[in-house]
């Protein structure tokens, strides 16, 4: 409530007389209460990554024990761990179509380069200027 930070006799706090507060001990205009911030809050994956690399009961790291248990799957015939361990090794296989288009753009922009620096127009004519 308004004013209960204030003693009877209306004089602020001294909790409350610091350089970002005016004379009722409101906070001036534009300064903020808490000029840090909140506190930055540990995300899921840094709270992973520090868990994964304590080591366990058996002397290998919880990283080290998830590899093996994947590959254990892989190798039982667990497609799905076969499948994330070739994409995780060798990297995933480019949709064809994707890779045909992205050539192709590459292609026609290295054209229209070559195109502008030798001075000819979008039809292959040089320009005469």
């Amino acid at each position: 409530m308004a004013g209960d930070d204030l003693p009877s006799n209306g004089e602020p706090t001294p909790d409350k007389q610091d350089g970002n507060r005016d004379e009722q001990g409101r906070f001036r205009p534009g300064v903020s209460g808490n000029p840090i911030g909140r506190p930055k809050a540990t995300t899921v994956t840094e709270t992973l990554r520090k868990l994964l690399e304590e080591t366990t009961d058996v002397g290998m790291t919880y990283r080290e024990a998830v590899a093996r248990r994947l590959l254990m799957l892989a190798v039982k015939g667990d497609m799905r761990a076969m499948s994330y361990l070739v994409d995780r090794v060798d990297g995933k296989a480019l949709d064809v179509s994707t890779a045909i288009n992205t050539r192709a753009m590459e292609l026609n922009r290295l054209l229209r380069e070559m195109r502008g620096a030798s001075g000819e127009d979008a039809t292959g004519t040089v320009d005469p200027a």
